[in-house]
């Protein structure tokens, strides 16, 4: 059964101190210094492709660079960046959490994500923590399965956004992309909602690549996909072997994750989604 899913002040103050922490912390570690380099470039008034290589959309960059116009440009504004979007997913996780088991499940799940080393190693500028409030947004409006019809249509377009924003900031948002469309369709037998949410993601993504290859020409196309997904000059095998040296530890946790919760599947469909 879903738990209270308010924040206490209490709470809110918990999942902070991480975030000071990290934040007043002397060590820097900037796990893509590169990404750091094409937001203040574009601030300069570089184009991505063109005038330095890039090999993602270019929306992070462009929002991150009116970012540091306002704030200037430094290791610690931009690293006030990235530290509220790791808390605002700290929060979410919570939310999303509280939807499909028990608040002190909830709790837990919040506080493991905003101590977990993962945050504290990728506190400068990592794309993947600006993704990861989009895709949790996406999952509890997903598990929003009591609205009105009217109500129905507008958390469609908001995952739609969310959706559209994470493939927009790094490809591999496809796979949540996925994921959420599956349950829909396969788990909670919204079969039209779950086409209507594909073929809004994709259509997204076919115009912003046709705006971007009328924008930056055939240098977007090689760098964004070609280059991207054959990581530079690597071989195909090391390619293809990547994911296992990244999964070495996640994946045997994962597996023994799902054999915990088996048999809460059952009685909670919910669960399938995260």
């Amino acid at each position: 059964m879903a738990a209270r899913t308010e924040i206490g002040a209490v709470l809110l103050i918990i999942l902070a101190i991480p975030r000071l922490v990290r934040l007043f912390y002397p060590a820097i570690w900037v796990e893509d210094d590169f990404y750091l380099e094409a937001a203040w470039l574009v601030s300069a008034g570089m184009r991505p492709y063109l005038d330095f290589v890039h090999p993602h959309f270019p929306l992070l960059e462009y929002l991150s660079a009116g970012y540091l116009k306002i704030f200037g440009a430094s290791h610690f504004s931009i690293e006030i960046l990235n530290e509220t979007a790791i808390y605002v997913t700290s929060l979410l996780t919570f939310k999303l959490a509280a939807r499909v088991t028990t608040r002190r499940a909830a709790i837990s799940a919040a506080i493991l994500y905003a101590t977990s080393s993962l945050v504290f190693r990728y506190h400068v500028y990592e794309r993947e923590c600006f993704i990861a409030p989009l895709l949790l947004a996406t999952a509890i409006l997903a598990l929003d399965e009591d609205a009105s019809r009217n109500s129905s249509y507008r958390r469609l377009a908001w995952m739609a956004l969310a959706l559209i924003a994470a493939c927009l900031i790094k490809l591999t948002a496809f796979i949540p992309v996925a994921v959420v469309i599956a349950f829909m369709a396969l788990v909670q037998r919204r079969w039209r909602q779950a086409i209507s949410l594909a073929i809004a993601v994709g259509s997204a993504m076919i115009i912003a690549t046709v705006f971007c290859y009328a924008m930056y020409g055939r240098e977007f196309l090689f760098q964004t996909f070609i280059f991207h997904f054959m990581k530079g000059r690597s071989d195909l095998l090391s390619v293809m072997a990547r994911p296992l040296a990244i999964l070495d530890i996640q994946l045997p946790l994962f597996v023994i994750g799902c054999v915990a919760v088996r048999r809460e599947v059952r009685t909670n469909s919910r669960i399938m989604l995260v």
